[in-house]
């Protein structure tokens, strides 16, 4: 089973045991960018960084940033049914329209806006290698896509898994946790399969129309919990670092217990470094999808996660 590492005395501890050529990953979806994905993203990688080069050894990590593009935008979540999305009319962040105007997706605009915050780190540890890659460009892996395929042919048993582990129900007739977008409208709203000559199959609830073709010939989407599954089989890191609400609802759990449903075995030799929870205005986790997250120089939340045994750090706005 993989070993965790709690906080700023779990951070130190890792330092002790690396050797300065790990692949990390981090990710996050690409919409917005508060202070606490600017602390597990970028802080805690700095600070583990810099306890390894005061071992005196040369930090060679490869930094494996993924941007979870072929996730729902803005998912509406039920609170009796927490993981099951109400997408009807919903795309994915590779498909929807920049709000800005500025760039061709919204998954664009905050790659680009989230690349800039690595400079720093480019800068101090030249020998760091730092690669950006959406979820949507892993779909050509064979590893990354037998595990969409897996899920779509056994939404049922992916849907027990959760359920089972993190305690939630699921609506009449189940969810589905990953599909096909539309060739016609783009949205998620249809039923998706594979047919047993391998092309894929999609009828589209909006378009009242059903379309066929090879694997190609569509977008996909993905529920975060099987994406995370799908991301590992492809990137084979050494380590995730992510931040302390992947705490609750067992999350970890459900991670393990899709990787056996999936055969990842690399997930079992992975390490997990959890960054402590970040609070905002009123004293709750920041969200983007609530709105009320927003972004913190990286000097200050450096000073403040820095020999900081606590779970939870608490910030407000300049």
């Amino acid at each position: 089973m993989s070993d965790r590492f709690y906080y700023w005395g779990g951070l130190r501890d890792l330092a002790e045991r690396m050797q300065g050529t790990e692949r990390l990953m981090m990710g996050c979806r690409p919409y917005g960018f508060h202070a606490g994905n600017l602390l597990s993203m970028v802080a805690y990688p700095l600070l583990l960084a810099q306890l390894v080069q005061g071992r005196d050894i040369e930090v060679r990590f490869e930094f494996q940033v993924s941007f979870n593009d072929i996730e729902l935008s803005r998912p509406q979540y039920s609170p009796q049914h927490p993981y099951c999305l109400a997408h009807y009319g919903l795309t994915t962040f590779q498909s929807t329209p920049d709000r800005f105007g500025c760039c061709s997706s919204e998954s664009v605009h905050w790659q680009k806006i989230i690349k800039d915050h690595y400079e720093v780190i480019r800068q101090r540890f030249p020998h760091i290698s730092v690669t950006f890659t959406c979820t949507s460009e892993m779909l050509g892996d064979t590893s990354f896509f037998d595990v969409l395929l897996r899920t779509v042919n056994n939404q049922q048993e992916v849907a027990a898994v959760i359920q089972d582990t993190c305690g939630y129900g699921f609506p009449m007739g189940g969810c589905p946790l990953a599909g096909a977008l539309c060739p016609q409208c783009g949205l998620a709203d249809g039923i998706t399969c594979v047919t047993e000559n391998q092309t894929v199959a999609f009828f589209c609830r909006v378009c009242q129309r059903k379309f066929e073709g090879e694997f190609g010939a569509f977008r996909y989407w993905m529920n975060h919990l099987p994406l995370g599954i799908a991301k590992e089989a492809h990137l084979r890191s050494d380590l995730w670092i992510t931040g302390g609400d992947y705490l609750g609802n067992n999350l970890y759990d459900v991670y393990g217990k899709l990787a056996r449903l999936f055969e990842v075995s690399s997930f079992f030799g992975l390490q997990h470094l959890i960054s402590p929870v970040v609070s905002g205005i009123d004293g709750h986790p920041m969200h983007k999808s609530k709105e009320d997250a927003f972004i913190v120089p990286l000097d200050r939340i450096l000073a403040s996660a820095r020999e900081s045994p606590l779970s939870e750090l608490y910030f407000t706005p300049e």
